[in-house]
């Protein structure tokens, strides 16, 4: 079944992190969920001053090397990262 991607974050726990104060555990999450939203309002503000035509051309480039190419690009990378040739 889906599953909700805020449910795929997890909190900052005091037992790894021992500065951090209950309350900073306690919000953890809602906190990177917040950074998450900043930074995406960073990209779309990035991709909209860019121009229009720039930006679906732009997102199409990311789409193929990011998503639907990623295997075969990822074995290219690696083919040529230990070429012994």
């Amino acid at each position: 079944a889906p599953q909700k991607v805020c449910r795929l974050l997890s909190p900052i726990l005091r037992s790894k992190y021992p500065a951090i104060s209950e309350e900073e555990q306690e919000i953890s999450v809602p906190l990177q969920i917040l950074c998450l939203a900043i930074l995406d309002a960073i990209f779309i503000h990035i991709l909209s001053a860019s121009g229009p035509d720039v930006w679906e051309d732009l997102r199409k480039t990311l789409c193929d090397t990011l998503i639907h190419n990623k295997a075969s690009r990822t074995c290219d990378i690696i083919a040529q990262s230990y070429d012994d040739t």
